[in-house]
Protein backbone atom coordinates (compact mmCIF):
# COMPACT_ATOMS: atom_id res chain seq x y z
CA UNK A 1 0.00 0.00 0.00
CA UNK A 2 1.33 3.83 -0.51
CA UNK A 3 0.10 6.74 -0.53
CA UNK A 4 -1.07 8.61 -4.03
CA UNK A 5 -2.22 11.37 -3.85
CA UNK A 6 -3.52 14.43 -1.07
CA UNK A 7 -5.77 17.76 -1.03
CA UNK A 8 -5.48 19.86 1.64
CA UNK A 9 -7.71 22.69 2.89
CA UNK A 10 -7.40 25.22 5.93
CA UNK A 11 -3.73 25.52 5.46
CA UNK A 12 -2.10 28.81 5.91
CA UNK A 13 0.96 28.32 3.13
CA UNK A 14 -1.72 27.16 0.25
CA UNK A 15 -4.96 27.98 -1.11
CA UNK A 16 -7.64 25.84 -0.45
CA UNK A 17 -7.72 22.73 -2.51
CA UNK A 18 -4.19 22.55 -2.94
CA UNK A 19 -3.76 19.04 -4.76
CA UNK A 20 -0.39 16.83 -5.08
CA UNK A 21 -0.56 13.49 -6.53
CA UNK A 22 2.03 11.08 -8.22
CA UNK A 23 -0.52 9.43 -9.95
CA UNK A 24 0.37 9.89 -13.74
CA UNK A 25 -3.47 11.39 -15.45
CA UNK A 26 -2.77 12.16 -19.01
CA UNK A 27 -2.66 9.26 -21.90
CA UNK A 28 -0.50 6.73 -21.74
CA UNK A 29 0.61 5.83 -25.25
CA UNK A 30 3.44 6.34 -27.93
CA UNK A 31 7.05 8.03 -26.40
CA UNK A 32 5.45 8.74 -22.97
CA UNK A 33 4.00 4.95 -22.06
CA UNK A 34 7.69 4.05 -20.71
CA UNK A 35 7.59 7.09 -18.75
CA UNK A 36 4.84 5.70 -16.08
CA UNK A 37 4.21 2.35 -14.57
CA UNK A 38 0.60 0.26 -13.62
CA UNK A 39 0.71 -0.02 -9.89
CA UNK A 40 -2.40 -2.54 -9.94
CA UNK A 41 -5.59 -2.32 -11.84
CA UNK A 42 -5.36 1.09 -14.13
CA UNK A 43 -3.79 2.65 -11.51
CA UNK A 44 -0.79 4.47 -13.40
CA UNK A 45 2.35 6.26 -11.21
CA UNK A 46 4.43 8.46 -13.07
CA UNK A 47 8.15 7.54 -12.32
CA UNK A 48 9.21 11.15 -12.05
CA UNK A 49 8.18 14.19 -11.06
CA UNK A 50 9.43 17.84 -11.05
CA UNK A 51 8.46 20.95 -9.08
CA UNK A 52 9.64 24.24 -9.87
CA UNK A 53 8.58 27.50 -7.73
CA UNK A 54 10.13 30.60 -6.53
CA UNK A 55 12.07 30.44 -3.12
CA UNK A 56 9.71 30.21 -0.28
CA UNK A 57 7.27 29.03 -2.34
CA UNK A 58 6.62 26.26 -0.60
CA UNK A 59 8.33 23.42 -2.01
CA UNK A 60 9.97 21.61 0.86
CA UNK A 61 6.72 22.20 2.71
CA UNK A 62 5.04 20.22 0.65
CA UNK A 63 7.51 17.53 0.55
CA UNK A 64 7.50 17.54 4.13
CA UNK A 65 3.36 17.07 3.96
CA UNK A 66 3.42 14.20 1.47
CA UNK A 67 6.34 12.66 3.86
CA UNK A 68 4.36 13.90 7.08
CA UNK A 69 0.83 11.80 5.69
CA UNK A 70 2.01 8.98 4.48
CA UNK A 71 3.94 8.15 7.53
CA UNK A 72 0.46 9.06 10.42
CA UNK A 73 -1.62 7.03 7.77
CA UNK A 74 1.08 4.05 6.83
CA UNK A 75 3.60 3.53 9.44
CA UNK A 76 1.90 3.84 12.95
CA UNK A 77 3.14 7.32 13.84
CA UNK A 78 1.52 10.23 15.89
CA UNK A 79 1.48 13.54 14.58
CA UNK A 80 4.07 14.78 16.39
CA UNK A 81 6.37 11.90 15.31
CA UNK A 82 6.50 12.70 11.71
CA UNK A 83 7.18 15.87 9.37
CA UNK A 84 3.53 17.08 9.83
CA UNK A 85 4.50 18.30 12.95
CA UNK A 86 6.14 21.08 11.45
CA UNK A 87 4.49 21.27 8.13
CA UNK A 88 0.55 22.04 9.23
CA UNK A 89 0.23 25.69 9.89
CA UNK A 90 -2.71 27.50 9.74
CA UNK A 91 -5.38 29.39 12.60
CA UNK A 92 -8.12 27.03 12.11
CA UNK A 93 -8.97 23.38 10.64
CA UNK A 94 -6.84 21.89 8.53
CA UNK A 95 -8.70 19.42 6.28
CA UNK A 96 -7.24 16.63 4.43
CA UNK A 97 -8.13 14.64 2.18
CA UNK A 98 -6.04 11.37 1.06
CA UNK A 99 -6.21 8.69 -1.33
CA UNK A 100 -3.77 5.46 -0.73
CA UNK A 101 -4.12 2.19 -3.17
CA UNK A 102 -2.92 -1.64 -2.45
CA UNK A 103 -1.78 -3.69 -5.33
CA UNK A 104 -4.79 -5.88 -4.82
CA UNK A 105 -7.16 -3.40 -6.08
CA UNK A 106 -8.59 -1.55 -2.89
CA UNK A 107 -8.80 2.00 -3.30
CA UNK A 108 -8.82 4.06 -0.19
CA UNK A 109 -9.89 7.66 0.60
CA UNK A 110 -8.89 9.21 4.37
CA UNK A 111 -10.34 12.69 4.84
CA UNK A 112 -8.78 13.59 8.37
CA UNK A 113 -9.39 17.19 10.11
CA UNK A 114 -6.47 18.13 12.12
CA UNK A 115 -7.46 20.64 15.00
CA UNK A 116 -5.17 23.04 16.58
CA UNK A 117 -5.82 23.02 20.20
CA UNK A 118 -2.32 24.42 21.25
CA UNK A 119 -0.30 26.54 19.49
CA UNK A 120 1.64 24.04 16.87
CA UNK A 121 -0.01 21.24 18.78
CA UNK A 122 -2.09 19.24 16.46
CA UNK A 123 -4.66 16.78 16.98
CA UNK A 124 -7.31 14.44 15.06
CA UNK A 125 -10.62 16.00 15.60
CA UNK A 126 -12.72 13.76 12.83
CA UNK A 127 -11.68 11.21 10.33
CA UNK A 128 -13.80 9.28 7.13
CA UNK A 129 -12.24 5.92 6.14
CA UNK A 130 -13.66 5.46 2.90
CA UNK A 131 -12.80 2.25 1.21
CA UNK A 132 -13.89 0.05 -2.31
CA UNK A 133 -12.14 -2.66 -4.52
CA UNK A 134 -11.67 -2.40 -8.10
CA UNK A 135 -11.25 -4.69 -11.01
CA UNK A 136 -8.76 -4.96 -13.35
CA UNK A 137 -10.85 -3.46 -15.56
CA UNK A 138 -11.44 -0.68 -13.66
CA UNK A 139 -10.53 2.96 -15.57
CA UNK A 140 -8.44 6.13 -14.65
CA UNK A 141 -11.65 8.10 -13.51
CA UNK A 142 -12.93 5.50 -11.57
CA UNK A 143 -9.67 4.96 -9.33
CA UNK A 144 -10.48 7.44 -6.68
CA UNK A 145 -13.90 8.48 -7.00
CA UNK A 146 -16.20 7.31 -4.04
CA UNK A 147 -19.68 7.19 -3.15
CA UNK A 148 -21.78 7.34 0.49
CA UNK A 149 -22.17 3.70 0.91
CA UNK A 150 -18.61 3.02 0.51
CA UNK A 151 -18.04 4.88 3.94
CA UNK A 152 -16.11 2.04 6.04
CA UNK A 153 -15.39 3.90 9.24
CA UNK A 154 -16.59 6.78 10.66
CA UNK A 155 -14.32 8.24 14.19
CA UNK A 156 -17.17 10.11 15.57
CA UNK A 157 -19.05 6.87 15.73
CA UNK A 158 -16.43 4.82 17.41
CA UNK A 159 -17.52 3.54 20.65
CA UNK A 160 -16.15 4.33 24.03
CA UNK A 161 -13.51 1.45 24.49
CA UNK A 162 -11.99 1.84 20.77
CA UNK A 163 -12.02 5.70 21.44
CA UNK A 164 -9.90 5.24 24.92
CA UNK A 165 -7.12 3.59 22.91
CA UNK A 166 -6.79 5.46 20.09
CA UNK A 167 -4.39 8.50 20.66
CA UNK A 168 -6.23 11.74 19.40
CA UNK A 169 -2.75 12.40 17.51
CA UNK A 170 -3.39 9.02 15.77
CA UNK A 171 -5.04 8.19 12.36
CA UNK A 172 -8.03 5.35 12.76
CA UNK A 173 -6.49 4.41 9.47
CA UNK A 174 -3.71 2.29 11.07
CA UNK A 175 -6.23 -0.30 11.51
CA UNK A 176 -6.18 -1.02 8.16
CA UNK A 177 -2.39 -0.03 7.06
CA UNK A 178 -1.34 -2.74 10.15
CA UNK A 179 -2.74 -5.76 8.07
CA UNK A 180 -0.52 -4.65 4.75
CA UNK A 181 3.01 -4.42 3.36
CA UNK A 182 3.24 -0.33 2.81
CA UNK A 183 5.69 1.03 0.55
CA UNK A 184 7.57 4.11 2.30
CA UNK A 185 8.01 7.43 1.58
CA UNK A 186 11.80 8.71 1.65
CA UNK A 187 12.72 12.01 2.13
CA UNK A 188 15.68 14.00 1.28
CA UNK A 189 14.59 17.10 2.31
CA UNK A 190 16.40 17.46 5.48
CA UNK A 191 19.84 16.79 4.47
CA UNK A 192 19.53 19.96 2.40
CA UNK A 193 21.40 21.85 4.89
CA UNK A 194 23.98 19.46 5.98
CA UNK A 195 25.00 17.04 3.00
CA UNK A 196 25.60 14.51 5.47
CA UNK A 197 27.09 11.08 4.07
CA UNK A 198 24.93 8.13 3.12
CA UNK A 199 26.55 5.57 1.31
CA UNK A 200 26.34 1.93 0.78
CA UNK A 201 27.64 -0.93 3.32
CA UNK A 202 30.83 -2.53 2.42
CA UNK A 203 32.49 -0.14 -0.54
CA UNK A 204 31.01 2.78 -2.78
CA UNK A 205 31.11 1.30 -6.51
CA UNK A 206 33.94 2.21 -7.89
CA UNK A 207 31.70 2.98 -11.42
CA UNK A 208 29.93 5.87 -9.04
CA UNK A 209 33.10 7.62 -7.71
CA UNK A 210 34.81 7.60 -10.96
CA UNK A 211 31.71 9.08 -12.64
CA UNK A 212 31.68 11.64 -9.24
CA UNK A 213 35.76 12.03 -9.26
CA UNK A 214 38.11 10.18 -10.86
CA UNK A 215 40.70 10.82 -9.00
CA UNK A 216 39.81 8.19 -6.43
CA UNK A 217 40.86 4.61 -6.23
CA UNK A 218 38.32 2.99 -3.39
CA UNK A 219 36.13 4.14 -0.92
CA UNK A 220 35.40 0.97 1.62
CA UNK A 221 34.04 0.67 5.30
CA UNK A 222 34.85 -1.92 7.83
CA UNK A 223 32.05 -3.21 10.70
CA UNK A 224 32.14 -4.15 13.73
CA UNK A 225 30.99 -8.15 13.47
CA UNK A 226 28.96 -7.79 16.56
CA UNK A 227 27.22 -4.03 16.34
CA UNK A 228 27.46 -3.64 12.93
CA UNK A 229 28.53 -0.25 13.26
CA UNK A 230 30.95 1.55 10.72
CA UNK A 231 34.66 1.08 12.65
CA UNK A 232 36.92 2.13 9.72
CA UNK A 233 36.84 4.15 6.60
CA UNK A 234 39.04 4.12 3.95
CA UNK A 235 39.66 6.01 0.72
CA UNK A 236 42.36 6.10 -1.28
CA UNK A 237 43.13 8.44 -4.19
CA UNK A 238 44.94 6.82 -7.59
CA UNK A 239 48.94 7.30 -7.07
CA UNK A 240 48.46 7.38 -3.56
CA UNK A 241 50.40 4.93 -1.34
CA UNK A 242 48.31 4.83 1.83
CA UNK A 243 44.45 5.66 1.90
CA UNK A 244 43.05 7.72 4.55
CA UNK A 245 41.91 6.06 7.82
CA UNK A 246 39.19 7.92 9.90
CA UNK A 247 36.53 6.44 11.51
CA UNK A 248 33.35 7.55 10.33
CA UNK A 249 31.19 8.79 7.45
CA UNK A 250 31.30 12.32 8.36
CA UNK A 251 34.85 12.44 9.07
CA UNK A 252 35.71 12.03 5.35
CA UNK A 253 34.07 14.97 3.75
CA UNK A 254 37.37 16.58 4.58
CA UNK A 255 38.20 14.59 1.68
CA UNK A 256 36.00 14.88 -0.55
CA UNK A 257 34.47 17.85 -2.69
CA UNK A 258 30.98 18.52 -1.41
CA UNK A 259 29.34 17.49 -5.17
CA UNK A 260 31.45 14.16 -4.60
CA UNK A 261 29.49 13.91 -0.81
CA UNK A 262 25.91 14.79 -2.56
CA UNK A 263 26.40 12.55 -5.27
CA UNK A 264 26.97 9.60 -3.36
CA UNK A 265 24.15 10.01 -0.88
CA UNK A 266 21.67 10.98 -3.83
CA UNK A 267 22.62 7.52 -5.43
CA UNK A 268 22.70 5.80 -2.03
CA UNK A 269 18.70 7.18 -1.58
CA UNK A 270 17.70 6.76 -4.46
CA UNK A 271 19.06 2.87 -5.20
CA UNK A 272 17.49 2.67 -1.88
CA UNK A 273 14.31 3.83 -2.84
CA UNK A 274 14.33 1.58 -6.04
CA UNK A 275 14.71 -1.54 -4.16
CA UNK A 276 11.51 -0.87 -1.95
CA UNK A 277 9.29 0.96 -4.81
CA UNK A 278 9.08 3.55 -2.95
CA UNK A 279 8.62 7.36 -3.90
CA UNK A 280 12.17 9.29 -3.28
CA UNK A 281 11.32 13.28 -2.00
CA UNK A 282 14.71 15.16 -3.39
CA UNK A 283 14.52 19.01 -2.31
CA UNK A 284 16.89 20.91 -4.51
CA UNK A 285 18.04 17.75 -6.60
CA UNK A 286 21.20 20.41 -8.10
CA UNK A 287 22.63 20.75 -4.59
CA UNK A 288 26.34 20.98 -4.85
CA UNK A 289 26.44 19.09 -8.58
CA UNK A 290 26.11 20.31 -11.61
CA UNK A 291 23.43 19.86 -14.12
CA UNK A 292 24.79 17.19 -16.14
CA UNK A 293 25.03 14.63 -12.99
CA UNK A 294 21.20 16.13 -12.14
CA UNK A 295 19.82 14.92 -15.32
CA UNK A 296 21.66 11.55 -15.49
CA UNK A 297 20.70 10.74 -11.48
CA UNK A 298 17.12 11.58 -12.90
CA UNK A 299 17.39 9.34 -15.64
CA UNK A 300 18.21 6.09 -13.66
CA UNK A 301 14.44 6.24 -12.69
CA UNK A 302 13.58 6.41 -16.36
CA UNK A 303 15.51 3.06 -16.94
CA UNK A 304 13.19 0.26 -16.89
CA UNK A 305 16.45 -1.98 -16.23
CA UNK A 306 17.17 -0.58 -13.34
CA UNK A 307 13.50 0.93 -11.79
CA UNK A 308 12.22 -2.26 -11.80
CA UNK A 309 9.83 -2.03 -8.80
CA UNK A 310 7.81 0.79 -9.74
CA UNK A 311 9.49 3.67 -7.41
CA UNK A 312 8.80 7.28 -8.51
CA UNK A 313 11.26 10.19 -7.58
CA UNK A 314 10.03 13.88 -6.64
CA UNK A 315 12.17 16.17 -7.48
CA UNK A 316 12.88 19.75 -6.82
CA UNK A 317 14.81 21.94 -8.17
CA UNK A 318 16.04 25.68 -9.49
CA UNK A 319 17.36 24.22 -12.84
CA UNK A 320 14.29 25.12 -14.19
CA UNK A 321 15.57 23.76 -17.98
CA UNK A 322 15.26 20.33 -16.20
CA UNK A 323 11.51 20.26 -16.56
CA UNK A 324 12.09 20.61 -20.06
CA UNK A 325 13.47 16.77 -20.38
CA UNK A 326 10.26 15.75 -19.21
CA UNK A 327 7.76 14.44 -22.20
CA UNK A 328 4.57 14.03 -20.23
CA UNK A 329 2.66 17.20 -18.91
CA UNK A 330 1.64 15.53 -15.89
CA UNK A 331 5.00 15.11 -14.69
CA UNK A 332 5.78 18.75 -13.78
CA UNK A 333 4.35 20.65 -11.01
CA UNK A 334 4.94 24.76 -10.91
CA UNK A 335 4.34 26.29 -7.55
CA UNK A 336 3.23 30.20 -7.92
CA UNK A 337 3.44 31.94 -4.44
CA UNK A 338 0.70 35.48 -4.51
CA UNK A 339 -0.86 35.99 -1.58
CA UNK A 340 -1.00 32.06 -0.62
CA UNK A 341 0.79 29.55 -2.66
CA UNK A 342 -0.89 28.66 -5.63
CA UNK A 343 0.02 24.55 -6.73
CA UNK A 344 -0.72 24.21 -10.93
CA UNK A 345 -0.46 20.65 -12.34
CA UNK A 346 1.18 21.07 -16.01
CA UNK A 347 -1.36 19.19 -17.94
CA UNK A 348 -4.02 21.13 -15.83
CA UNK A 349 -2.25 24.47 -17.42
CA UNK A 350 -4.17 25.63 -21.00
CA UNK A 351 -0.34 26.15 -22.76
CA UNK A 352 0.37 24.65 -26.41
CA UNK A 353 2.94 21.52 -26.07
CA UNK A 354 5.21 23.41 -28.64
CA UNK A 355 6.03 26.14 -25.60
CA UNK A 356 8.93 25.57 -23.09
CA UNK A 357 7.78 24.66 -19.77
CA UNK A 358 10.80 26.74 -18.92
CA UNK A 359 9.92 29.46 -20.62
CA UNK A 360 6.31 29.44 -18.85
CA UNK A 361 8.21 29.69 -15.39
CA UNK A 362 10.32 32.32 -16.26
CA UNK A 363 8.09 34.73 -18.32
CA UNK A 364 5.83 34.84 -15.00
CA UNK A 365 2.81 33.54 -17.30
CA UNK A 366 0.91 32.47 -14.59
CA UNK A 367 1.62 35.15 -12.43
CA UNK A 368 3.79 34.62 -9.08
CA UNK A 369 6.60 32.76 -10.69
CA UNK A 370 9.12 35.54 -11.03
CA UNK A 371 9.98 38.44 -9.26
CA UNK A 372 7.78 41.48 -10.22
CA UNK A 373 9.49 44.57 -12.32
CA UNK A 374 8.52 46.96 -9.65
CA UNK A 375 9.95 45.06 -7.09
CA UNK A 376 13.55 44.99 -8.95
CA UNK A 377 13.04 48.61 -9.91
CA UNK A 378 12.47 49.60 -6.28
CA UNK A 379 15.50 47.34 -5.16
CA UNK A 380 18.04 49.10 -7.41
CA UNK A 381 17.03 52.39 -6.55
CA UNK A 382 17.69 51.40 -2.81
CA UNK A 383 21.32 50.09 -4.01
CA UNK A 384 21.97 53.44 -6.17
CA UNK A 385 20.75 55.39 -3.27
CA UNK A 386 23.12 53.13 -0.61
CA UNK A 387 26.12 53.69 -2.94
CA UNK A 388 25.54 57.63 -3.39
CA UNK A 389 25.30 58.10 0.67
CA UNK A 390 28.03 56.09 1.34
CA UNK A 391 30.68 57.83 -1.50
CA UNK A 392 29.84 60.90 -0.20
CA UNK A 393 30.74 60.43 3.31
CA UNK A 394 34.34 58.70 1.96
CA UNK A 395 32.99 55.10 3.23
CA UNK A 396 33.32 53.81 -0.72
CA UNK A 397 36.71 52.25 -1.14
Amino acid sequence: MKLIEFQITGHGLFEDGTKFSIQAVGQNNGATADRVFEYSNALYLNKTIGIVGVNAAGKSTLFNLFDGLSAFYLEDRSIDQTALQGSLRGSGDIIVTAHLAETDGMRYQVVTTFVQAQPNKWTVGDEDIYAKRLGTSARKKDQFAFKAPQLWQRRATLNDEVKAVLSPKDSLFRIVARNTAITPVISMVDEVDTNRVMTFIDETPTSLLQYLDDSIDYLRYQHDEKTGKVIDVRLKFKGQSDPYIVQSFQEIKQYLSSGTVRGITLLFQMLNAMRKGATLLMDEAELHINKRIVEDFIAFFQNSQINTLGATLVYSTHYIELIDDSERKDENYILARKQQTHVYRYSDLNIRGDIKKSDVFKSNYIGGTAPSDAHLVALKKTLAQNMRVHTKTGDAK
